[in-house]
């Protein structure tokens, strides 16, 4: 299926190394997953606009030869064109609307915030879960933390059917759950892989706390001092 933005094209015709040289540096997978027939023919199809800007594109190749990538690479492209990213559809031959990302993502007071506004959030984030014993001890802390200038972020990678079930069980009633100082993201994959991509729970584990400003990331050094009410208040007062 082609994928064709509404803009003028460039009249010049881009030549095969040229755009080769773009598919090594923009779209990488797909030279390892794609035979040569393949590739030749995205290469056909791919055009540029006139300010140099990829416009079309065969999406069905993109999909089969970028695998887990496909939803960054149609992001990527998006975003070169200027476009809005939180919510990317095509239309198909018959006119039905297919939506490839909808990047909204509904907090646990039933709000749709689309990724961008929590991409421009500046605040204290924390990446939990409710499978992590020191996390629910860490809820406490985390409850006694206020900040009008800044935003509390908890982004859970669970459903939020866990955080049902983990309310009917005796934990609950021992650590309770994060108050309303707290925006509270379930199944958040996304939304921590376009704020920390090289963030790995088997490597980094919960909780993982970091810190935006100005729409970049903070890295925080996380020593055994570092998850108490006094050190996380300097945190929100050093960064404010």
């Amino acid at each position: 299926m082609l994928f064709t933005a509404c803009v003028k094209e460039k009249k010049t015709n881009i030549d095969y190394e040229t755009k080769y040289t773009y598919i090594e540096k923009r779209f990488p997978l797909l030279l390892n997953n794609l035979n040569k027939t393949e590739i030749d023919s995205f290469i056909n199809v791919m055009k540029f606009n006139e300010q140099g800007i990829l416009s079309s594109l065969d999406i069905d190749l993109l999909k089969k030869g970028s695998k887990k990538e496909f939803k960054n690479y149609i992001v990527n492209f998006t975003k070169d064109l200027g476009s809005n990213v939180d919510y990317i559809a095509i239309i198909n031959e018959v006119g039905e609307e297919e939506a490839l990302i909808n990047n909204y993502f509904t907090n646990t007071s039933n709000e749709e915030i689309p990724l961008s506004e929590i991409e421009s959030w500046d605040g204290l984030f924390v990446i939990t879960s409710l499978r992590c014993g020191h996390c629910l001890e860490f809820f406490k802390t985390l409850n006694n933390l206020s900040s009008s200038d800044v935003k509390l972020v908890a982004l859970f990678p669970q459903s939020s059917i866990i955080l049902e079930n983990y309310k009917k069980g005796t934990a609950y009633s021992n650590f309770g759950f994060l108050n309303k100082n707290w925006n509270i993201f379930f199944n958040s994959e996304d939304i921590v892989k376009q704020l920390l991509p090289e963030y790995s729970d088997k490597t980094d584990g919960f909780p993982y706390v970091f810190y935006r400003k100005h729409g970049k990331t903070i890295k925080l050094k996380m020593d055994m001092n570092f998850f108490t009410e006094e050190n996380l208040k300097l945190l929100l007062k050093k960064y404010n």
